[in-house]
């Protein structure tokens, strides 16, 4: 860039030199030829294209700290390996991975992570028909089992929704401390049989970093469920 040149708005007097330094002392008022006071201490901040390599960037984001910090009981230290500042936020694959591995998720499969969540699979012992409008409940194969500061949801995926299939019925929530089995409740709003297989994947769940670990974590009446668990 040439000095003398508009950029961003900002006039800058020919000079000569080139570098950030040249820019701090060419710098005017906006619209204005008017120098800044020498009192006023102006900081401009270099851009380049290339990251900062002290700011982690893409998928590890948000990486997780060392394998003896993610394993602290500790609720805190455990928030810090996750996210550094123990902000509520979505778990990434890596992270999702290295909790399943350590228990969260039974039986782990790493070729169900996603991006953000981990696919989990249909239970029932033989193949059957959801008929239009029909309504049912069934159960993951997969058992979860969250910590203290972790809550988690089921969702549908996007290849069963364009089939309006339903995964749930207003009970997407996990809480945390929840073990056992994920029941589903199954609606077909669509006008085709839904041929269900056991072992497809059928939903997927996200989990969520809490700032804080919960005072009273889940102990309801469907804790430890195990395969599919109707209203109680």
């Amino acid at each position: 860039m040439r000095y003398g040149t508009r950029c961003n708005d900002i006039s800058l007097p020919p000079r000569t030199g080139t570098g950030l330094e040249s820019c701090r002392r060419g710098l005017h008022h906006r619209g204005r030829g008017v120098r800044a006071p020498a009192h006023r201490k102006v900081q401009l901040r270099a851009v380049d294209r290339r990251e900062d390599a002290s700011i982690p960037q893409g998928p590890g984001r948000f990486a997780l700290g060392t394998a003896r910090r993610q394993r602290s009981g500790n609720p805190g230290a455990r928030a810090r390996a996750l996210g550094g500042r123990g902000e509520r936020m979505i778990l990434p694959d890596h992270a999702i991975s290295r909790l399943a591995r350590a228990g969260m998720i039974e039986p782990f499969e790493p070729s169900l992570v996603q991006p953000a969540s981990i696919d989990v699979r249909l239970a029932n012992e033989a193949p059957w028909i959801l008929g239009p409008g029909d309504t049912a409940l069934g159960s993951t194969i997969e058992k979860v089992r969250l910590p203290a500061d972790i809550c988690a949801r089921v969702e549908g995926k996007s290849s069963w929704g364009r089939k309006y299939l339903l995964i749930h019925c207003t009970a997407g929530f996990i809480d945390p401390g929840f073990e056992g089995n994920v029941t589903l409740e199954f609606v077909n709003l669509g006008r085709q049989d839904i041929v269900m297989m056991p072992g497809m994947p059928i939903a997927q769940i996200c989990f969520m970093q809490m700032t804080s670990a919960a005072a009273t974590p889940y102990e309801g009446k469907y804790q430890h469920s195990v395969g599919t668990v109707a209203a109680r």
